[in-house]
């Protein structure tokens, strides 16, 4: 269990415990722990204090487990040596290596050919001649991937300028 919380307490209220999970708060320590093991001691990481993981159900926590806490899973790749918890990981993985490009364009004079279901998709964006464009004056370049825009919306930006604002917090950043 982590750390015990208490809430801040004027001079004539009773010392609370809260719950690091949750909203729930107790006056005594006996009754916190007696929510923990009966809320979240199934579905709460355990394996590290700073691990603030909570998951809706226990097989998810397994794999969380494994995954970061217990140094990847026992599947591995040949060709790269990446791990992964579960064979099926692996499987959906090994199309990266792969020469096999199932996802074939159906337009009539297009060859294109992909390994991936999302790579056809975003391809048959430019058949449906949906395009969108820089909004800087003069630039007259054109893309149908939002991603690609706002890739090359940043030559327009000096280089120590950062791309996403937080609203919450008012900071900025290069990455989302």
């Amino acid at each position: 269990m982590t750390k015990k919380q208490t809430v801040p307490m004027t001079k004539n209220q009773k010392r609370r415990f809260r719950c690091n999970f949750c909203v729930a708060s107790f006056d005594w320590q006996k009754l916190l722990n007696a929510h923990w093991v009966t809320t979240h001691s199934l579905l709460a990481c355990r394996w590290s204090v700073t691990c603030k993981s909570v998951f809706s159900n226990s097989v998810n926590r397994r794999i969380h487990e494994k995954a970061f806490h217990l140094g990847g899973g026992r599947w591995v790749c040949d060709h790269c040596g990446a791990q992964f918890v579960f064979i099926s990981q692996l499987l959906k993985h090994n199309v990266k290596h792969s020469s096999m490009q199932k996802y074939r364009c159906k337009e009539k004079h297009c060859s294109k050919a992909f390994k991936r279901k999302v790579e056809l998709l975003d391809h048959t964006k430019i058949h449906e001649g949906a395009q969108l464009s820089c909004d800087v004056d003069g630039c007259e370049y054109m893309t149908h991937l939002k991603k690609r825009l706002t890739d090359h919306q940043a030559v327009h930006r000096p280089s120590d300028s950062k791309r996403y604002n937080c609203a919450r917090y008012g900071k900025q950043y290069n990455y989302r």
